[in-house]
């Protein structure tokens, strides 16, 4: 449990192990830092953004590990 492939058009774009603590140490210090509950959770929702223009979702995939 904890690990996230992200994939964009077949390519891996992030991969990494959640609750490590090089996970926590890139959380302590990246953008989020001032949120400390920031990727803490180990159950939630999924959530889907966009940046202000029109999107489209297609063929995604939530696997339960």
């Amino acid at each position: 449990m904890g690990h996230v492939t992200l994939m964009l058009n077949d390519q891996v774009t992030a991969d990494y192990q959640m609750w490590t603590p090089e996970w926590d140490a890139l959380r302590t210090k990246g953008k989020r830092k001032d949120y400390p509950k920031y990727g803490q959770a180990h159950r939630g929702k999924l959530g889907l953004q966009n940046h202000g223009n029109k999107i489209w979702f297609r063929n995604i995939r939530v696997r339960a590990r």
